[in-house]
């Protein structure tokens, strides 16, 4: 797994030249050692979103590098498998909504909102 801070243009093709280029190298050939699979750092919390919900990190890698989900874009399957709600951890969303609402307090000399569900 390689987690990138920006979005880089996942897709099936760019997964082939990886392949490709894997094999030519001779990287991640190994018997039980998975291709290479790539994620944002928006994907990677929804990983771990996932993974705070009750579903296995491992299984969630695993299902992508078999079969119909090997080209597919990550994003595509992590909501498959869950929605925005278990794709966020709590903590992630709560310091995004305070760090927002102090930003705009003092962009707009406005009062903080409270978050909803408070």
């Amino acid at each position: 797994m390689l987690v990138t801070f920006d979005e880089f243009c996942e897709s099936g093709a760019l997964y082939k030249w990886i392949d490709r280029r894997c094999q030519d190298l001779k990287l991640f050939q190994q018997e039980n050692v998975a291709p290479l699979t790539l994620l944002s750092i928006d994907e990677y919390e929804g990983l771990l979103g996932l993974a705070s919900h009750g579903t296995s990190p491992i299984s969630v890698l695993e299902r992508k590098v078999a079969g119909e989900w090997r080209l597919a874009r990550m994003d595509t399957l992590l909501y498959e498998i869950g929605n925005r709600a278990t794709l966020r951890l709590e903590e992630q969303a709560a310091r995004f909504f305070a760090v927002t609402e102090a930003c705009k307090a003092r962009l707009f000399r406005a009062p903080a909102a409270e978050p909803c569900g408070a």
